[in-house]
């Protein structure tokens, strides 16, 4: 056996106390060797990754590769995490991603070690919650899944009850909407059948963004299969108005069904997936959590106006709270974050904005606010005016 170089002697004596430096975790990465540091022989014979793509490492061996290069690669890592939703767990996923061809994919047994292809469990890289500002963790897939911001209880579900009420109010028959239903739930299924390993099946319009803001939901139209390298790094980025449109997706659960209704044809898989690349290459996409929680604000601000001014739900003479009064099984005071709504199945309620500007005539406003029937205007900043 040769005799170890000098300056690699060197190198081991201060990755001891230091740590595994840049160079040499970059050369064994490349050549595909582990290291033992307590070892003369930096570099092993053994490999890192099997012939299958696996890893060879255990979980915590895997994981100390993992944020050792994050210590030895700064500058990459902070240009990873500014094209990746910066401080979330995108980059993590980014990163994984990176390393999987030079350290096998993340697959051990429940116990964090290697096994047989049978018995494998796939892993997710992720932020380590009460560690170093940037320590990764690993959690098996299906349990990350299952605890990820409880996301079974945020889904936008379809069931068949929601085909036949909205068909009936657009004149079809009950029989239509159940096949419509059923032919719907088969195009979802065609979507996730037979799809390759290195395939995931991606939302157009992310699972993270309220169904108030359009997400249409579950549906093939918001489905599209995708690398999984592209899946990460698109991430929680969202499509613009006029992408949307080549896309296809829907702005409402109510347009998706619609949209099966009228058998809108779907956009070929090559027309969104060059749309979707360039969602995920572009750094400066708006994500579904800021999206949010910009509207958020804005309904917020919005809310507060009406209540400083006695505006809409807030003003007990409004014909708004009149509407709300009637469809309600006993009267209730206005107050936004108390009220409890009860329509009938039958009514469909349609919420107009109405902006008020000084080119606007006070005729055109009461008729905008008020109804026909109402011979009283209810101004929010004076008192009740007779209609002439």
């Amino acid at each position: 056996m040769s005799e170890t170089p000098i300056l690699q002697k060197v190198a081991h004596k201060l990755d001891s106390t230091l740590g595994i430096s840049a160079d040499l975790q970059s050369q064994r990465l490349d050549r595909n060797q582990q290291a033992i540091p307590k070892n003369k022989n930096y570099f092993t014979k053994d490999k890192l990754r099997k012939a299958d793509g696996s890893t060879n490492l255990t979980k915590k061996q895997y994981m100390g590769e993992v944020n050792q290069w994050i210590k030895n690669n700064p500058k990459q890592w902070a240009k990873l995490t500014a094209t990746q939703n910066a401080g979330g767990q995108g980059r993590y996923q980014a990163l994984q991603a990176k390393l999987t061809p030079l350290l096998g994919r993340a697959e051990w047994d429940a116990k964090g070690n290697p096994t047989t292809a049978n018995k494998r469990l796939k892993y997710q890289i992720y932020k380590a919650s009460g560690k170093g500002s940037d320590y990764a963790s690993a959690k098996e897939y299906s349990v990350r899944k299952a605890t990820r911001g409880k996301r079974s209880s945020k889904t936008i579900k379809f069931i068949k009850q929601d085909f036949i009420d909205l068909g009936r109010r657009n004149g079809y028959s009950t029989q239509e909407a159940i096949n419509k239903w059923n032919n719907f739930k088969e195009k979802n299924k065609a979507v996730f059948k037979n799809k390759a390993v290195n395939i995931d099946i991606d939302h157009l319009k992310p699972h993270a963004l309220k169904a108030e803001y359009g997400n249409p939901g579950e549906t093939h139209r918001n489905y599209l299969p995708a690398q999984k390298q592209l899946n990460l790094a698109k991430s929680e980025k969202l499509p613009t108005r006029g992408e949307e449109k080549i896309l296809g997706t829907p702005s409402s659960k109510t347009a998706a069904i619609m949209a099966e209704f009228r058998g809108t044809p779907v956009p070929s898989d090559a027309v969104r997936l060059k749309i979707f690349e360039r969602i995920a290459k572009d750094p400066t996409r708006e994500t579904a959590t800021q999206k949010n929680r910009r509207l958020d604000a804005a309904s917020k601000r919005r809310l507060d106006w009406m209540q400083k001014m006695k505006f809409g739900v807030f003003n007990p003479n409004s014909n708004t709270q009149k509407i709300i009064n009637r469809n309600t099984s006993t009267p209730v005071k206005s107050s936004y974050n108390v009220r409890s709504l009860n329509f009938p199945a039958s009514r469909d309620v349609i919420q107009h904005d109405v902006k008020l500007n000084t080119k606007s005539p006070l005729l055109k406003i009461m008729k905008e606010i008020g109804s026909s029937n109402d011979n009283i205007f209810h101004n929010p900043f004076g008192p009740p005016i007779g209609k002439v």
